[in-house]
């Protein structure tokens, strides 16, 4: 008897141990905690459709189409929505809208419906000015989907269904210059609807219909290699809908129909593997939302479900998918699907044709910061070699300096301060870094290090005395500019 309840007891602690380790899943993200922000619709069921969610300045901005004309809406806290600048930019034609940040501007790319694709400005995001002609000339490019930021200039593409897609850039001259053959040369890529930056390349995702959505990448902006099997061999695959990075790989995920989103990712920008099942194991989870955003490392991709609701999807290693809430987080009638970050949380847009487009925020997340608050003495012809610690965010990161380093000293981009001083004195400056999340975080602290000419001896010596209370007078001047700064661009 004795026996067999140790068996039992040695049985019991295995399945207790198997139960925990099976429940430290390093691919699955917490579960957070969501709530909506925003009245349906802001208070209007005609804003149907949220296209986008941006950040710009100090505020969250939301795009949001209405058959009266798109809309933009913006928050300083998250919950609190006023709309900014008039309807449609003055025309009920153009019905809906993307945004994006460049160069200290609000951009955001209209669909009119008569004339064409339009581009407007704000520098303050209250006041808009048009840039370029309707349609860039050609009432047939329609909308711009796919944009993004790549070697100092702003990309975007269009959707043509006459000659083909087209993509153009521009720069802070605002003159659009088209970078792409249409269509890529052919015809049927009839939209960029997604576009990503990742190991040196930029990609842009089309929509074709007849054999499945392509993959283009170029290493300077104007010359154009297809990079994946037309639709990864499945004409289902009709569109690329979205495309993002994280760590050593690049992401595009699909619209699929028939089987359900899929979701692909490439080491090289070549070689693709689909790291989900399809429609992660629902037919009716169609579409890959357009923007993905990625906090802490964690992915955010939101999925398009017309039947019982948009869901959101997370993962931390980008082959095991966890589902966060519920189907349309309770409403069916939430079928789009765009993720963003603000001020430390995670915003969940939906569509919704019923009552107005919905916004969801997540639980406090916690914030890039660093662990390192302050740096040791250096030694003038000594090796100094001390690296900065950083908390959260996504990695890699990068640092920048602005001020005054111990002259012999740099900064590496992985955030090691290091060489050989060569002038005594105390210094001051800021230290910056930034992840590799969309958006972008960033957080700046103020330091001091002293370099000595060389150690004190014993006793009190009056040189040592002099640096001390260099130093103190130092810190005291420089005290309010010691601090940690976390913000989104």
């Amino acid at each position: 008897m004795r026996t067999i309840l140790k068996k039992i007891g040695f049985l019991a602690v295995v399945s207790l141990l198997f139960l925990v380790i099976a429940s430290i899943n390093p691919g699955t993200a917490k579960a957070y905690a969501w709530t909506q922000v925003n009245a349906d619709g802001f208070g209007d069921a005609s804003n149907a459709t949220l296209v986008s969610l941006t950040n710009f300045g100090n505020y969250i901005y939301a795009t949001s189409g209405n058959v009266a004309g798109v809309k933009v809406f913006r928050s300083s806290d998250g919950t609190s929505w006023s709309q900014v600048g008039s309807s449609g930019f003055g025309d009920v034609n153009n019905v809906e809208g993307v945004s994006i940040v460049f160069n200290n501007a609000l951009y955001i790319f209209t669909q009119n419906v008569v004339t064409g694709l339009e581009i407007w400005k704000s520098t303050d995001g209250e006041n808009y000015l048009q840039i370029g002609t309707d349609g860039l000339g050609d009432s047939a490019n329609e909308l711009a989907v796919g944009c993004v930021v790549f070697q100092d200039y702003l990309y975007f593409g269009t959707s043509n269904s006459a000659t083909g897609t087209e993509v153009y850039r521009m720069n802070s001259g605002d003159s659009p210059v088209q970078v792409n053959t249409a269509g890529f040369g052919d015809a049927n890529n009839i939209e960029t609807w997604s576009m990503d930056v990742f190991s040196g390349y930029l990609y842009a995702g089309t929509s074709k219909v007849a054999t499945g959505a392509e993959i283009w990448r170029s290493s300077n902006g104007t010359d154009w290699a297809q990079v994946n099997t037309d639709g990864f061999d499945d004409a289902n695959n009709l569109r690329i809908s979205t495309m993002f990075h994280l760590g050593n790989y690049v992401y595009a995920g699909t619209l699929n129909a028939a089987t359900g989103a899929e979701i692909w990712r490439s080491s090289n920008g070549t070689d693709w593997a689909q790291v989900n099942t399809d429609g992660f194991g629902d037919a009716d989870n169609y579409w890959a939302g357009d923007t993905t955003a990625i906090i802490n490392n964690i992915i955010f991709v939101g999925i398009r479900n017309n039947t019982s609701g948009a869901a959101l999807y997370t993962s931390i290693n980008g082959t095991d998918w966890t589902q966060e809430g519920s189907a349309g987080f309770g409403d069916a009638n939430n079928f789009g699907a765009y993720a963003a970050t603000f001020d430390g949380y995670v915003y969940f847009g939906f569509s919704n044709n019923t009552t107005g487009a919905e916004i969801w925020r997540s639980e406090s997340l916690a914030e890039l910061s660093f662990l390192t608050t302050s740096l040791p003495n250096g030694i003038v012809g000594s090796f100094y070699n001390n690296g900065i610690g950083i908390s959260s965010g996504t990695y890699p990161y990068s640092f920048s300096v602005s001020g005054n380093l111990p002259p012999g000293l740099s900064i590496s981009s992985d955030g090691v301060i290091s060489g050989t001083p060569t002038t005594n004195g105390l210094y001051s400056f800021i230290i910056s870094v930034s992840d590799a999340g969309n958006p972008t975080q960033i957080a700046s602290r103020g330091f001091t290090i002293l370099i000595l000419s060389s150690l004190p001896a014993a006793g009190i010596d009056s040189n040592w005395i002099y640096i001390s209370v260099l130093m103190v007078l130092s810190l005291l001047s420089t005290y309010a500019s010691v601090r940690l700064i976390y913000k989104k661009v």
